[in-house]
């Protein structure tokens, strides 16, 4: 099982600020099958590198 709880990425363009996914929540199941889809730039390919771990997620900072 793989478990992903309130996973987010940004990237900074500039002066742009994207966010690739924000929040994002799943658990894939072992055994199970799942598609990823959604049209262009809808963050398919972050959400698969984020996956294989060749890239890493944003990580929010919080004040104590």
């Amino acid at each position: 099982m793989l478990e992903l709880v309130e996973v987010s990425r940004i990237y900074e363009m500039g002066d742009n600020i994207v966010h690739a996914l924000s929040g994002f929540s799943y658990t894939f199941r072992n055994g199970s099958m799942t598609v990823v889809s959604g049209p262009s730039g809808s963050g398919k390919s972050t959400l698969l590198n984020l996956i294989a771990a060749t890239d890493v997620p944003h990580i929010r900072r919080y004040k104590a």
